[in-house]
């Protein structure tokens, strides 16, 4: 158990001190790695949020001098005198061809950048070059959609919308810009749309941006004109989910709202060397606390594991243990001024425990002379009472031999010494005091003793056999029975112990008191008698609450009284 015990305080310790060093290194460690990664996310993020607003305010910047661009394209076609007389004139199925050079002349340089087409009301349009013109452009069908309805519900200036289509050569246009031509009257006359390839608005942001910078750009009604990141359809309602660190701007007049998404790679990558190179460190940190506070717990814990085994042995009877102190260890250590305070105090342990034992052998040796010394007088007094009874029956004869025999009784408890004596001893002892009661009872009972001849020279204490045989004579025998019956026997059991049993048929006993015997150490005194609880109190004096006396009884059939002692032929 000691050792047991012993190493579970050892790595108590060892773990308590391998949290405290855990806590010592690794806290300052993490708030020291926590507080670079702050500072890092933080710094990062201003880089990146700056980054996000220039390139976002060139984008727009550059987005509105096109847009500007192409709206005055537009509202010079939409103010040209020339189409406007041949649209109020309904001229343009025949004339139309020759205002091909005025167009001509606003695409040159922008011919891979726009389209323009020039529609009447019944959405007819001049032919340049090789363009088809898109059939969501027919205002018979689509007057009520798309930006021919804006162009219809605006009443003056340009309209910027998401239009995306592919054309007949394969080629994705974003956005459109229109402008409605009118009369003096502001009567609408026609359309000048100018379709914006997604390309030009593609060019124009890589332009503004640097890196893997994507963009999402709306209309104002939130229709998507341009998405770089892949997840959203182009030319529909769009509302854009959580997809990470975005700077949100709007254009000055309001068409436009342009998110831009940061391209954080770079900072996830210092974030994980970060993480990594902390990992390290703190694996590194626990390599070295694990030796540290073992070496530190064995050097703890040396001293008070000797104290503990040292307390441990006292537990297990040994008082005679002490704590070997080292005279080359500092004498003001706690561990050395424990020491021998522990020491001091099993010295003085050690005088009162043996001021106890001596006190109470005393008074265990007054006790049990007490005992022995209430026997004779009550003997003596019962044998008294049976002269005296035969006295009375003039029985003079009977009373010349029970003197012979109590003398000799006399003279065989004056030879006893210390209050012990032989099992063989007491049987002759038992015989004499069974003839006197044979003569007092005119030979009315039976007698049988059986008792080994390894008992024999047992040694047990004195009148310990006599006073149970004499409380079966005395309280067993009844009148009306003519004929009794004691028998006593003795053996040695596995266990090293002699048991002896007296048993007669006579009256039996009380329960209250068969109880009271069978526990006398607990109810002395109850009944006051000096016969079987004499008897008990003295065994359990002499040997200890293992032996003692146990009667079983029935009433008017038997009684059986057994008596346990240890088994010893040397003196006690």
């Amino acid at each position: 158990m000691s050792q047991n015990f012993i190493s579970y305080i050892s790595r108590r310790y060892f773990k308590r001190l391998l949290l405290s060093f855990l806590r010592i290194s690794i806290l300052p460690l993490g708030i020291c790695v926590a507080a670079i990664l702050y500072a890092n996310y933080a710094m990062s993020l201003e880089k990146y949020t700056k980054n996000a607003e220039t390139v976002s305010a060139s984008y727009l910047h550059k987005l509105s001098e096109v847009v500007l661009e192409y709206e005055n394209i537009a509202k010079s076609i939409g103010e040209n005198n020339e189409i406007i007389q041949l649209l109020e004139n309904n001229q343009i199925r025949d004339y139309g061809p020759s205002l091909t050079p005025i167009v001509e002349s606003l695409m040159t340089g922008r011919e891979n950048k726009i389209r323009i087409h020039i529609l009447d009301y019944d959405s007819d349009r001049f032919q340049i070059g090789s363009q088809q013109k898109p059939g969501f452009y027919d205002t018979n069908l689509f007057s009520e959609w798309g930006i021919l309805y804006e162009l219809l519900t605006t009443d003056h200036g340009s309209v910027i919308c998401s239009n995306p289509y592919l054309d007949e050569n394969d080629r994705i246009t974003s956005m459109s810009i229109g402008q409605s031509i009118r009369d003096k009257n502001d009567r609408v006359l026609g359309f000048v749309i100018i379709d914006v390839y997604r390309d030009t608005l593609v060019n124009l942001f890589a332009l503004a941006a640097e890196g893997d910078t994507e963009v999402v750009l709306l209309d104002r009604r939130q229709i998507a004109i341009l998405d770089t990141t892949g997840e959203y359809e182009e030319g529909k309602l769009t509302a854009l989910g959580d997809r990470g660190l975005a700077v949100v701007k709007n254009s000055s007049d309001s068409n436009f709202f342009l998110y831009i998404y940061l391209n954080i790679s770079d900072f996830y990558s210092s974030m994980s060397l970060l993480l990594k190179i902390s990992g390290i460190l703190l694996f590194i940190c626990v390599l070295l606390c694990i030796p540290a506070a073992s070496l530190l717990a064995r050097s703890l814990y040396a001293p008070l594991g000797t104290l503990v085994e040292s307390m441990e042995s006292i537990t297990q009877g040994n008082i005679q243990q002490r704590i070997v102190l080292n005279q080359n260890q500092n004498q003001n250590d706690e561990m050395v001024l424990l020491a021998r305070i522990f020491n001091g105090m099993l010295d003085k342990m050690n005088d009162l425990l043996a001021q106890v034992v001596e006190e109470t052998e005393r008074q265990k040796n007054a006790e049990i002379k007490a005992l022995q010394a209430q026997i004779s007088p009550h003997f003596l007094y019962n044998m008294f009472n049976e002269i005296k009874s035969l006295a009375k029956l003039n029985r003079v004869d009977e009373i010349s031999q029970f003197v012979v025999h109590l003398g000799r009784l006399l003279r065989r408890s004056i030879t006893y010494k210390e209050g012990f004596g032989t099992v063989r001893d007491e049987i002759e002892f038992v015989k004499d005091y069974l003839e006197l009661q044979q003569i007092r009872y005119e030979r009315s009972f039976q007698i049988q003793i059986d008792i080994p001849e390894e008992v024999m020279a047992c040694r047990i204490p004195t009148l310990i056999l006599q006073p149970i045989v004499e409380n079966s004579i005395i309280h067993g025998f009844t009148d009306g029975k003519k004929q009794h019956r004691i028998q006593i026997t003795g053996w040695k059991s596995e266990d090293d112990k002699i048991l002896f049993e007296v048993y007669d048929d006579g009256a039996g006993v009380d329960e209250d008191y068969m109880k009271y015997i069978n526990n006398v150490e607990k109810s002395s005194g109850l009944y006051g008698g000096l016969g079987l609880e004499n008897v008990q109190k003295r065994v359990l004096l002499t040997y200890g609450m293992e032996y003692g006396l146990k009667i079983e009884s029935v009433k008017n059939q038997y009684t059986l009284v057994r008596i346990t002692m240890p088994y010893s032929k040397e003196t006690v």
